[in-house]
């Protein structure tokens, strides 16, 4: 099966590589023996580009310039990347601050990752910008037929803001026992 994951992190992206990062290269890794797995993330000083790693191919894509020229354009360019592929699965990591616009059809073999919401909290951290992010949010929730949420609250917040909670599910994140 070929699957692509998209997600603006990386674990080694000095602005931006936490635990969604962590998470996603730790279950792409386990289904790389199994899968033809891309992942295709934001650029960053020192990104390789392209390389393959633990059986997986890794995309950087964007400007690696500065933080905010980073985000707008690996939106662009990652908009661009899923409108030219075909894969059976593709995971999409959302985030309000680099949303990728995909078509009716991306979206058919879509699964849409939300790890939180940012609706508040985004506007009263930047009141115009976060506006902008929670009406994204909002849209990208209501686009997308198939959710996964990390949290039985998070799950409730989406079902809230759709309406609904028909297509979400929660997929909650392991702990790795070796770190105790």
């Amino acid at each position: 099966m070929r699957i692509l994951h998209t997600i603006y992190d990386h674990p080694e992206n000095p602005w931006l590589g936490g635990g969604g990062a962590f998470r996603t290269f730790e279950i792409c890794k386990r289904l790389a023996s199994r899968h033809e797995i891309t992942i295709l993330c934001g650029n960053y000083p020192g990104a390789s580009g392209e390389k393959c790693q633990d059986g997986l191919r890794i995309i950087h894509v964007g400007s690696p310039r500065s933080y905010i020229t980073s985000r707008l354009s690996y939106s662009a360019l990652a908009s661009r990347f899923v409108a030219n592929q075909f894969p059976d699965i593709w995971t999409y990591s959302f985030s309000a601050f680099a949303p990728i616009i995909a078509s009716a059809k991306s979206r058919q073999s879509a699964i849409l990752e939300c790890f939180h919401l940012m609706q508040k909290h985004a506007t009263e951290k930047h009141p115009l910008l976060g506006r902008v992010a929670a009406a994204t949010e909002t849209a990208t929730l209501n686009a997308y037929d198939d959710v996964i949420s990390i949290s039985p609250s998070v799950s409730k917040e989406i079902a809230s803001l759709r309406g609904c909670t028909k297509g979400i599910r929660v997929v909650y994140t392991g702990v790795d026992t070796s770190c105790f």
